[in-house]
C-alpha cells in the first residue's frame, strides 16, 4: 500500500510540474515504420470496442455514430500527401484502419499545451536493409551497391517539407521563423518485419539500426528522442513454437533492446509484446504480423509511444507518466 501511495504522489507530482508549461513551439513527432505503423488497427473493431467499453467510448466516440477528432494534433501522412488535418481516426490501409498515432495524439495532445504535428511516412513491406538503408550505411563496391533507401530519403525530404512551413499548418506562427516554431520532440520507429522474414537482411540489422539512431540524430538534432518499438507480434511466443520465423522475431527484439541500450539516453526501446491478445487471436480483423488487427493492440501501443515522447522530452527517469487511459 504504502508503493502504491508513493507511486500515485509522484505521478501527481509530475503532472503538476510539467503540465501546463508552455514554451511556445509546436512539438512535432516523426512516425516512421513499415505496415503497422502505416495502420493496421481496424476501425471495426474499435467500434466494437466502443459499444462495450465506457472508457473506449468516452475517449473515441462522440455520441453520435462519429469518432472524435483532435484539433490540437495535426498530422501529415505521406499516402495521402495532400492532406494535412486535425488528427482523425482513419489514417491507414484503405480508411477502414488506423495507426500507432492515435494512442499517440491522444496521449501527447493531452499533456502537452502547445500544438502537436504528427508526420507519419511509412509503407508495408519494407526493410531497414533496403527502404529505410541510412546514409551511412551506403555501400559501393565492386560487385553490387546499396544506396540510401528510398523510405529514408522520403521520410527526411517530408520532414523538412512540413517544418520549413509550419505556419501553413499552424497560422498562429505566422511571422515566426521555422527554428522559433517547432522543435522535434522525438522520432517513433515501428518496423521490423520485411527484416525478420530474411535471414541476410536480419543479419545487418543491428548495425543498420544503430547507423540509423545515428543518421536520425545527425539531421534532426543530437537531443531527437529516437524511439524503437518492439517486433511483438505473438507477445511471448509461447504458442508459436511451430512458425518458421519464431526465432527470428526473437532475436530481433534482443537486437532491438541491445540497440535502445547502447546508444545512450536518447534511445529507448518500447516493449509492445504485452499489449498482444493471443487469447482472442481467432477474431481476426487482420493478419498475425499485423496484430490480427486488433484496435487495442494498435491503441495501447500508440499510448506506449506516446508515454515515452513525454518521458524523454523531460528526461525523467523510468516510467512515471500514465496521461491517457489504458484498456
Amino acid at each position: 500500500m504504502a508503493q502504491w501511495i508513493f507511486f500515485v504522489l509522484s505521478l501527481s507530482a509530475l503532472l503538476i510540474s510539467h503540465h501546463g508549461v508552455v514554451d511556445g513551439k509546436v512539438k512535432v513527432v516523426i512516425l516512421a515504420g513499415q505496415s503497422n505503423m502505416f495502420g493496421s488497427g481496424s476501425i471495426e473493431h474499435l467500434w466494437e470496442l466502443i459499444n462495450n467499453n465506457a472508457t473506449y467510448e468516452q475517449t473515441y466516440s462522440n455520441g453520435d455514430g462519429t469518432l472524435k477528432t483532435r484539433s490540437d494534433v495535426k498530422i501529415a501522412f505521406n499516402n495521402i500527401p495532400e492532406k494535412r488535418s486535425d488528427l482523425e481516426i482513419g489514417y491507414g490501409l484503405g480508411n477502414i484502419k488506423f495507426g500507432p498515432e492515435v494512442g499517440i495524439g491522444f496521449t501527447l495532445g493531452d499533456y502537452f499545451d502547445e500544438p502537436i504535428f504528427l508526420i507519419k511516412v511509412a509503407l508495408g513491406g519494407t526493410s531497414l536493409a533496403e527502404w529505410w538503408r541510412p546514409p551511412s550505411a551506403i555501400i559501393a563496391g565492386e560487385d553490387y551497391t546499396k544506396n540510401t533507401g528510398a523510405m529514408y530519403e522520403r521520410m527526411v525530404r517530408d520532414v523538412r517539407k512540413y517544418t520549413e512551413n509550419i505556419p501553413l499548418y499552424f497560422p498562429e506562427y505566422s511571422g515566426t521563423s521555422p527554428e522559433d516554431a517547432y522543435e522535434i520532440a522525438a522520432f517513433c520507429w515501428l518496423q521490423g518485419w520485411a527484416d525478420v522474414i530474411e535471414d541476410e537482411l536480419l543479419s545487418e540489422y543491428e548495425e543498420n539500426l544503430q547507423l540509423l539512431v545515428n543518421d536520425v540524430q545527425a539531421e534532426f538534432g543530437s537531443d531527437t528522442s529516437f524511439l524503437i518499438g518492439e517486433l511483438g507480434q505473438g507477445g511471448d511466443l509461447s504458442n508459436y513454437g511451430w512458425m518458421a520465423e519464431r526465432d527470428n522475431i526473437l532475436e530481433m527484439r534482443d537486437i532491438q533492446r541491445r540497440v535502445a541500450s547502447n546508444m545512450g539516453i536518447n534511445v529507448r526501446f518500447i516493449p509492445t509484446q504485452q499489449y498482444t491478445n493471443e487469447e482472442v487471436w481467432r477474431i481476426k480483423y487482420d493478419a498475425f504480423h499485423h496484430y490480427w488487427g486488433r484496435a487495442e493492440t494498435c491503441v495501447e501501443i500508440g499510448n506506449a509511444f506516446g508515454r515515452a515522447v513525454i518521458e524523454e522530452y523531460y528526461r525523467t527517469p523510468e516510467p512515471s507518466v500514465s496521461v491517457s487511459p489504458s484498456f
